[in-house]
């Protein structure tokens, strides 16, 4: 895939490839790679199958959340609040819509800098797709802390400001 879209490039300064890449990172819940697919008996053209083209609909339905080409990698907007060996891949357009994959443990209390508003969060599960739990909030300039449900070790989390800016 690198091949043919390396070159094209975004509003936001990053190539396409960049731009998948952490979008993959964010919510493909332990998409294995091509050649993982095809030692391990992958029967389709490309080394694609069922397991794999189900986790490709998840990742599709999650961006089609987002108006994502206005999105970019945010590293500011995880403050803290992930498990001891969690971590966090961000996309943003900030003040408007946050989407944040979060790897490595049961349950995250993440600290968020989002500016003041009010806001819709869902909580969801990277393998299904299926929303966990969802809530809506309003934050003043400043941090707020939002608890994820336990899973058993990653989770999604969709962001979309309520009203209009």
């Amino acid at each position: 895939m690198a091949v043919w879209c390396s070159r094209a490039c975004y509003p936001n300064g990053r190539s396409f490839t960049a731009n998948l890449e952490s979008t993959c990172s964010l919510t493909a819940a332990r998409i294995r790679t091509f050649e993982e697919y095809y030692t391990r008996g992958g029967t389709t053209p490309g080394g694609g199958n069922l397991g794999f083209s189900k986790q490709m609909s998840v990742l599709k339905e999650f961006l089609h959340g987002f108006e994502f080409i206005r999105m970019k990698p945010d590293e500011a907007l995880v403050k803290g609040g992930l498990p001891k060996n969690g971590r966090a891949r961000t996309l943003s357009e900030p003040g408007k819509q946050y989407g944040i994959y979060f790897f490595g443990g049961p349950s995250a209390k993440p600290l968020l800098t989002i500016p003041a508003g009010k806001y819709q969060a869902e909580w969801l599960s990277p393998v299904t797709g299926k929303v966990l739990s969802s809530v809506a909030f309003v934050t003043k300039d400043g941090p707020i802390e939002l608890a994820s449900p336990k899973v058993v070790s990653d989770i999604a989390l969709r962001i979309k400001r309520i009203e209009a800016k």
